[in-house]
Order: structure tokens, then C-alpha cells, then sequence
């Protein structure tokens, strides 16, 4: 019995550590950062309209990397990117 338990613990281990990564490598796509002009935000439902005038499709609630056009403070680009990268600047 105890061997077993020795020989299924460190693959318990891997696999937990090996699902830690893939979230963090998920949040390192968060899209052009702000020193290029790019902010992150949560889509709220005045958005969605503004995007779709720019050819981007993002449902209620999803993060998007986006730049803002400042003359009429509408979106000049947006992208949409995975959730983790708006809940790290909560």
C-alpha cells in the first residue's frame, strides 16, 4: 500500500503544478501594454456597440485590450483577451 501511495504522489504533484502553468501562461497574452498607448478593460454594455463599429465582437463581461481614440473617445482597436489579464489590476 505504501508503495503505491509513493509512486502516485509526485504524479498527483506534476499534475497540479503542470495546470498552475497553463493559467499563468494564459495571462501573459494580455494583448500591447500601456506603454503603447493600450489599457485593459471589462466590456460593459455601452461597449459593445462602440466595438462592433470597429469590427470587434466581446460579450458582456469579457477583457479586452483596447486603445482609445482621444479627439471623440470612442475605440480605435480592441482585442479581446483572456479574463485573468483584467482581474490582475482588480
Amino acid at each position: 500500500m505504501k508503495k503505491s501511495l509513493h509512486k502516485i504522489f509526485p504524479m498527483v504533484i506534476i499534475c497540479f503544478l503542470s495546470c498552475v502553468d497553463n493559467n499563468e501562461n494564459n495571462c501573459n497574452d494580455c494583448g500591447k501594454n500601456s506603454d503603447e498607448g493600450y489599457l485593459l478593460k471589462i466590456v460593459e454594455v455601452n461597449d459593445i456597440a462602440e466595438l462592433a463599429i470597429i469590427g470587434v465582437t466581446a460579450e458582456l463581461g469579457t477583457c479586452i485590450n483596447f486603445r482609445i481614440e482621444i479627439e471623440d473617445q470612442t475605440f480605435s482597436e480592441a482585442t479581446v483577451v483572456p479574463d485573468c489579464c483584467c482581474s490582475q489590476f482588480e
